[in-house]
């Protein structure tokens, strides 16, 4: 009696609820694709649609790496380009370095200073990769270097630790690279 009355607690709920379907301790599948937030679809944004150049210019071996951004989120890394070989340029650590993402295939803007991109991480798991954007749209053509890694999966002090990127959204015919060299 006295271990009915301990549970009695943990099967009011289930008795209240008539046990309904199979208990499971299996989470919930999830459909990242589209993306969402609460429930609303993440919104794009016209200044990040297209094709952009992500480079390292100031990297001795010169590194570059092409995304286009689709209007429907999809996001596509073109190629690579660097002396050392391809190396992509869209990755972001934690600060001890231990943990990396690189940029995913879809994104989404919060606003035109606000970019989302899927990342997929050293550990398996896919993360929100959140960048600022200056308000100043001027430099998007010409190289944007004051790109900041705002959080990944709401987590500060995450960043593109290494050399210093600039990112230049690609105009008809497309982005020149530092080399020659590059495609």
């Amino acid at each position: 009696m006295f271990c009915l009355l301990r549970l009695l607690p943990l099967l009011v709920p289930l008795l209240l609820t008539g046990c309904p379907g199979q208990i499971t301790t299996d989470p919930p599948e999830t459909n990242s694709h589209p993306p969402e937030t609460n429930g609303e679809p993440l919104q794009m944004h016209e200044r990040f649609v297209g094709e952009w150049k992500v480079d390292q210019p100031s990297h001795a071996l010169y590194e570059a790496s092409w995304y286009f951004f689709h209007e429907d989120g999809q996001l596509e890394h073109l190629r690579d380009c660097s002396f050392g070989g391809p190396v992509p340029t869209g990755v972001v650590s934690n600060a001890g370095g231990s943990l990396h993402c690189q940029f995913g295939d879809r994104w989404s803007a919060l606003d035109g200073d606000t970019l989302v991109i899927e990342g997929a991480c050293s550990d398996g798991l896919d993360r929100d990769i959140v960048l600022g954007f200056p308000e100043d749209t001027t430099a998007d053509t010409t190289g944007q270097s004051a790109i900041e890694v705002v959080s990944v999966d709401g987590e500060a002090g995450w960043g593109h630790f290494t050399w210093d990127w600039a990112w230049q959204k690609c105009l008809e015919p497309g982005c020149v690279s530092f080399d020659p060299a590059c495609p």
